[in-house]
């Protein structure tokens, strides 16, 4: 008895010390989007996006916008790993988009994609949208045309009353010197009737020509500024008032801490020119963990890896590696020239798990008209820049060619991109309703008292001419009565 109660207390001992894996909590992630519902035409407007994420690794946040706002923005969320290889946190950022001159409607979007560890890499993306309107412009009131003055109708001239014929003077009783007959006295012309004079057209006045509107002046280019080193960078920050400050710093790739630090506290924007590419900082993307470290090197270098192009079967056209390791303080835009591809060429970038084997897709990206290619990360890794889809990826991009494919046609038409309906916008549409319903009555009035005018001008020139022509008539009439007598 004493031996099995040994035996048995061992076991529990035995089995208290194996390591139980504990059951991996499912990925999730909560996006809200706050800001306006309206932009105005032209104008700007501001959104705040905030994104909480559990049981995952690593998160990015892509905030873009569409239909009639345009704009685009990044940032990553800080996570706190625990035991599991996954863990949870959360993060913030901001985008600034322009309203279209057109108006009409449009979307904040919000797509956010992470990866997490069950077993082996795995990938969750999630995403969310914010309808937003821009005022269409305002629909011009006719004006009304004037109504004609009608011309007065001239007054007849009076037909002047025949001249009696006179009486034949009687013959004399015959003398003896017979008197001659007086020759009987001729008989008077009629006056003709004079014809009514034609009343004079007004010569309309000249219309003034309008003055051509000046053409505006290109705005210049900024010229980047050439700092000695990145301390001479803290007081032109200090100093920038237009919020984003151009430099140019060669082959001096590696940025202190107290750089990155002024930048966040002065939520400024720094673009940099290296040797072979640039890179784009944005102080509101950066994150709170800046104290763990000391200076960053952005240095890149694009040679390629042989076992790398055979994880991705030989399609990657471009490979990117970073000499820092790891996470970033934030989101950093990277812009590279895409040698040998052309400016509307499409290239996907994908993230390559070179231990566990796994490649992800990060974004699709289009070459622009001078030939670069720009993209946005917050984890320096293994990345491949690839030409086409790469189908057996986690997220292999293809969704994203579908709608980039749908927003093309849409905008190609002039429509604008469907979105979820809008109060905002259903209510302009309303007031555009009732303005044009209160204008109706008075456009129609208008048109009823112009027809009239015309109709009256008709009866009155009617009436005219008929007591014109039977005055003519009556004048004939009396001579040819005279003439019989």
């Amino acid at each position: 008895m004493k031996k099995t109660f040994m035996l048995l207390l061992a076991a529990i001992v035995l089995i208290s010390t194996i390591n139980i894996p504990t059951a991996h909590a499912a990925p999730s992630a909560s996006i809200s989007i706050s800001g306006p519902g309206t932009v105005s035409r032209g104008g700007s407007a501001s959104y705040t996006i905030s994104v909480s994420a559990s049981g995952v690794t690593t998160c990015l946040v892509s905030v873009s916008g569409s239909g009639s706002v345009s704009g685009s923005a990044s940032f990553g969320v800080t996570i706190n790993i625990d035991g599991s290889g996954n863990g949870s946190g959360s993060g913030s950022g901001s985008i600034t988009v322009t309203g279209s001159s057109s108006g009409g409607s449009g979307s904040i979007n919000v797509s956010v994609s992470c990866g997490y560890l069950d077993g082996d890499v795995k990938t969750y993306s999630t995403s969310a949208s914010k309808g937003v309107s821009v005022p269409l412009p305002p629909t011009p009131t006719p004006t009304p045309p004037p109504t004609p003055t009608p011309t007065p109708v001239p007054t007849a001239t009076p037909v002047p009353t025949a001249t009696p014929v006179p009486t034949a003077t009687p013959v004399p009783t015959a003398t003896p010197k017979p008197t001659a007959v007086p020759t009987a006295t001729p008989k008077p012309t009629a006056t003709p009737i004079p014809t009514d004079t034609p009343v004079p057209t007004d010569t309309p006045e000249p219309t003034d020509t309008p003055s051509p509107s000046p053409t505006p002046s290109p705005t210049p280019e900024p010229t980047p500024i050439k700092p000695q080193d990145w301390q001479d960078v803290l007081p032109l920050i200090d100093a920038l008032k237009d919020n984003t400050l151009d430099l140019e710093m060669g082959d001096k790739k590696q940025i202190p801490k107290n750089v990155f630090k002024a930048l966040k506290d002065s939520g400024k924007k720094i673009e940099v020119e290296f040797d072979d590419f640039s890179v784009k900082i944005d102080g509101e993307s950066l994150g709170d963990s800046l104290e763990s470290f000391n200076e960053v090197d952005l240095s890149l270098t694009m040679e390629k890896d042989t076992e790398l192009s055979g994880m991705v079967d030989g399609k990657d056209v471009f490979q990117l590696h970073f000499a820092h390791e790891g996470q970033l303080p934030g989101v950093i835009e990277y812009t590279i020239k895409a040698k040998g591809s052309k400016p509307g060429d499409v290239l996907y970038l994908y993230y390559v798990y070179q231990v566990a084997g796994v490649v992800q897709g990060i974004e699709r990206v289009v070459v622009d008209e001078d030939g670069y290619v720009t993209f946005s990360i917050y984890h320096c890794s293994s990345y491949v820049l690839t030409d086409e889809v790469i189908e057996d990826a986690q997220n292999n991009l293809s969704e994203q060619d579908k709608v980039a494919a749908q927003v093309e046609a849409l905008m190609s038409q002039n429509s604008p991109i469907p979105v979820d309906e809008s109060a905002a916008l259903a209510d302009e549409e309303k007031s555009i309703e009732t303005e044009k319903a209160m204008q109706a009555p008075f456009e129609g009035v208008s048109y009823i008292i112009f027809s009239l005018s015309l109709l009256g001008i008709a009866i009155i020139s009617t009436g005219l001419t008929i007591m014109i022509m039977k005055r003519k008539d009556d004048g004939k009439k009396l001579p040819e009565m005279n003439s019989e007598e």
